[in-house]
């Protein structure tokens, strides 16, 4: 997803297993179904909400300025978009599901996303890159099974 569709999208079109993107928030103009990988479950289940911008006053300018004073590193224009697209690429090898999924071309795509200096492994590293305790979230979907079977049990005498 790029940034300026990002700081467009609202918790409503942030499904479970996927982000709906209206075709007015995206650049091209065109709706978009974007799955949501696992790692990424746990990192928006930290902020997770009923409705809402997902990233109100989100400023990337301001994020690689204390990136880059922490850890020295200053990305580039989308980085972390052209990251996610070279390590998705690595995972499905289809190309044409990653230009669906990110907006793009296929040979925008090639042109960006294939990469032969990135390996399967690294982009297996990529996607389980997970938040510092992963163990204390919820998940929305767990949660709500959760209670269903709670409330079955406490109906049946259990």
């Amino acid at each position: 997803m790029r940034p300026s569709e990002a700081v467009r999208l609202d918790w409503i079109e942030v499904g479970d297993d996927y982000i709906r993107l209206p075709g007015k928030k995206s650049k091209t103009g065109h709706n978009r179904q974007i799955p949501i990988q696992e790692n990424l479950k746990l990192w928006l289940a930290q902020w997770r909400k009923d409705s809402g911008l997902v990233c109100p006053d989100v400023s990337l300018a301001q994020i690689n300025a204390a990136l880059q004073r922490v850890s020295g590193v200053r990305l580039g224009h989308d980085a972390m978009r052209h990251g996610y697209g070279t390590h998705r690429q690595q995972i499905i090898k289809n190309l044409g599901a990653v230009a669906e999924e990110m907006g793009n071309s296929s040979a925008i795509c090639r042109r960006h996303y294939v990469n032969a200096f990135c390996t399967e492994a690294e982009a297996t590293k990529w996607f389980s890159l997970v938040p510092a305790n992963p163990g204390n979230i919820v998940l929305m979907a767990d949660a709500v099974n959760k209670v269903v079977h709670l409330d079955d049990a406490m109906n049946s005498g259990s």
